[in-house]
């Protein structure tokens, strides 16, 4: 089987979906019988050597995603030629659910398994040993006298599926010292729900429960394998009650063994108090990454063509002051290219949130066009006059430039719609990139929190006039970084760039652009504060509390060169930006302070600093000293 993943530093995850069609299939006596089973592949070794190393294989199953689509097709390509007579199998969610295609295109396929893959991946094995017919096998496409037949997609009860865990599949493979795993696991699949943007939404399912035994199986098996990083793959967890059960079964796990460190979860809509109680129990116990809050967008007419509905916006201002309050980091993502969305009103949308206190890092992605979805049906395209590019995926960002390169993966990013053209693409983008390094990030946020309140000055405006004083300017230093960023996104609308760039001096490690921006500007601290000292000049802060303003700002940015700093204030600015952070405005008082704030086991070089503190750290605000400041007042 091959379901090779992206390697970030020693980090990889474990190939699940592979396993779940070993030990699915393995049920079987006649497959038992009749088969042995090799190697799951995860990695993206040498296809030559990989070949090179194999023994008459009969059977080759590919596991296809969008970061190992091209590598799969390489590698099977490659495999048929040295060994015809091998059958070569694709599955997964890179493959079109609806059509046989692929096999019209790759002669050297055999078989497509569509959708769902553990019964029909036990069946095709059961027909190749004349245990049953093709034509019997549901999900299967397949070729007979030169003909291809597709048969039709079935889903299945999960009931009796055999964890890959408890089968033993992965003891060995995490033996391997030269790797960190990270692992999938799941409660259930299907959802009820159907976004077009999603692939799942295209076959909106019935919602099927795996039995309890089984996830609390997988769950000890994780624990006591010492896995440190775990995603779970259901679409909406905390639909069901028995979630909190599940989460009280984590929690004692973590206190058993230590394990998990962390771990991840795809949230359902509108089960608000649940989620809640999840995050905060798993919070409690250590172990969450962060509590996420999935709004797409704020624009009717677009969540209207994706087929979503949000929670309201008041909802969402009570839930994040909630979550804030309990000190649980959110983390709130929008998607970039929705249907129906201008680049007025994701603009507007991005600082809706700064507006009602979110104030920590918001996500954009950009919405891509997912083999399976809804969105990506000719119907649909046409429909929302959508234009999408076909360039170059990063599978893992904070990973080596020279796997992506060596084997190259790549997406289809909506650029363009009916309502937003390609120049206010790029727009968007680039003021997403700086809301997110200057105010989420915080290498501007307190002077935009102070401009806010106390000039009645909205985000989106500050925001906008930052952009247009960056662009207006030919050179500097956040003006050089920008414009670099700028020519990534008009590259990518040639299908020649990705969403990201190298920094030359942290080494060839690929960096999405707003954390760039943030990574340079730090590095830079007084050249980016000086270069943008023009601009925060415009508005007409009394020069006192200017000066004390941007001291405050500066001394909030840690840098691996300062471990310690004292700074001494006339008016209490650290309670003032707190308690707007809790969305608890009081006005700004004068009261003489000091600030104090040592770090002992802050990295002090400068790749160790921006992997901790800003990449592992963004979600907790590691970044800022605002949560390690002690302050003194003077009688």
């Amino acid at each position: 089987m091959s379901q090779p993943n992206r390697c970030v530093g020693k980090n990889i995850y474990l190939p699940y979906a592979s396993g779940a069609l070993v030990a699915c299939a393995q049920t079987d006596p006649s497959i038992r019988e009749n088969y042995t089973f090799r190697d799951i592949f995860f990695t993206f070794e040498d296809i030559d050597k990989r070949i090179t190393g194999m023994n008459k294989p009969f059977l080759v199953g590919f596991s296809c995603y969008i970061w190992n689509y091209e590598y799969n097709l390489k590698f099977a390509g490659k495999l048929k030629e040295a060994f015809p007579e091998c059958h070569i199998v694709f599955g997964g969610h890179n493959v079109n659910a609806m059509s046989s295609d692929l096999l019209e295109k790759c002669r050297f396929i055999d078989f497509l398994i569509h959708d769902e893959g553990e019964i029909p991946f036990q069946k095709l094995l059961l027909a190749l040993i004349g245990v049953m017919n093709f034509s019997d096998v549901p999900n299967l496409s397949y070729r007979k006298d030169d003909n291809i037949f597709k048969n039709e997609n079935a889903y299945f009860n999960v009931d009796d599926f055999p964890s890959p865990y408890a089968a033993g599949l992965f003891d060995e493979m995490v033996k391997n010292e030269n790797y960190e795993f990270s692992a999938i696991f799941e409660t259930n699949r299907g959802c009820v729900f159907g976004c077009t943007y999603c692939d799942w939404g295209l076959f909106k399912s019935k919602l099927r429960r795996f039995p309890m035994e089984r996830v609390y199986g997988d769950i000890d098996w994780l624990s006591e394998h010492r896995i440190g990083y775990s995603v779970c793959a259901d679409a909406n967890f905390g639909i069901l009650d028995r979630d909190k059960q599940i989460t009280d079964y984590l929690v004692e796990a973590k206190k058993r063994t230590g394990f998990p460190d962390k771990i991840c979860f795809c949230y359902t809509k509108n089960c608000n108090n649940t989620v809640f109680e999840i995050n905060r129990k798993l919070h409690e116990a250590g172990i969450l990454k962060s509590a996420t809050l999935a709004i797409q967008s704020l624009n009717e007419t677009a969540l209207k063509n994706v087929g979503r509905k949000n929670i309201s916006v008041e909802e969402y201002r009570e839930l994040n002051a909630r979550y804030h309050k309990a000190n649980i980091p959110v983390l709130t993502e929008l998607i970039l290219g929705l249907p129906g969305e201008t680049y007025e009103s994701f603009r507007d949308g991005l600082c809706h949130f700064l507006e009602i206190g979110h104030h920590i890092p918001i996500n954009t992605y950009n919405c891509e066009l997912l083999m399976n979805s809804r969105m990506a049906q000719p119907d649909y395209v046409e429909l929302h006059k959508i234009r999408s590019v076909r360039m170059p995926l990063v599978g893992t960002f904070h990973g080596s430039i020279e796997e992506e390169q060596a084997y190259p993966e790549y997406s289809n990013i909506v650029v363009a719609t009916e309502s937003m053209n390609e120049k206010d693409w790029i727009r968007a983008n680039l003021f997403s990139v700086i809301v997110y390094a200057f105010h989420g990030m915080g290498l501007l946020q307190f002077v935009a929190q102070y401009l806010r309140h106390e000039k009645n000055i909205t985000y989106a405006e500050f925001y906008e006039a930052a952009m247009d004083y960056i662009f207006g300017k030919e050179q500097g230093i956040t003006s050089d970084i920008m414009h670099t960023i700028r020519t990534g996104y008009e590259k990518m609308l040639d299908g020649k760039g990705y969403n990201g760039c190298v920094i030359p001096w942290l080494g060839n490690v690929i960096w999405p652009f707003n954390e760039t921006l943030f990574i340079e500007a730090v590095h830079c601290l007084e050249g980016f504060c000086d270069d943008m000292l023009p601009f925060l000049l415009k508005f007409g802060i009394d020069p006192e509390l200017f000066d004390e303003l941007m001291a405050y700002q500066k001394a909030m940015i840690k840098r691996p060169d300062r471990l310690r700093f004292t700074l001494r204030l006339k008016y209490d600015w650290h309670k003032y930006f707190t308690d707007i952070f809790r969305d608890e405005y009081h006005p700004l008082e004068e009261r003489a302070n000091t600030l104090h704030a040592e770090y002992e086991k802050m990295p002090s070089e400068w790749p160790d600093f921006v992997r901790e503190m800003i990449w592992y750290g963004r979600r907790d605000r590691k970044m800022l000293c605002v949560n390690d400041v002690v302050v003194k007042y003077e009688e």
